[in-house]
């Protein structure tokens, strides 16, 4: 399997990743404290990193979206065009899983 990774940056923050950037989110400390989602096989790295770990096909939290698997992009990609049209309220706001 190709691993995909998918990011964007605005203003200094990474809003969104999807299926397996979860690597690089660790590596940069911002799992810690936050609600994600990912490939069920990264479930304990995450958790160790210090998040809180959902099974669902898109979890948004303080601004940023991730997702599971390339079944799940239109719904991601849902999200992030809804977190992008939201703004800073966005960033602020933790949502509860779909």
């Amino acid at each position: 399997m190709t691993a995909s990774l998918l990011f964007f940056q605005i203003d200094g923050m990474i809003p969104g990743g999807v299926i397996n950037p979860d690597n690089l989110l660790i590596e940069t400390g911002i799992i810690s404290g936050r609600k994600i989602t990912s490939w069920p096989s990264l479930r304990t790295d995450l958790i160790n990193a210090g998040g809180d770990w959902f099974d669902t096909q898109v979890m948004v939290d303080q601004g940023l979206v991730t997702s599971r698997k390339p079944e799940d992009i239109s719904a991601f990609s849902e999200k992030m065009i809804e977190v992008f049209s939201q703004g800073d309220q966005q960033l602020r706001d933790t949502s509860p899983p779909l």
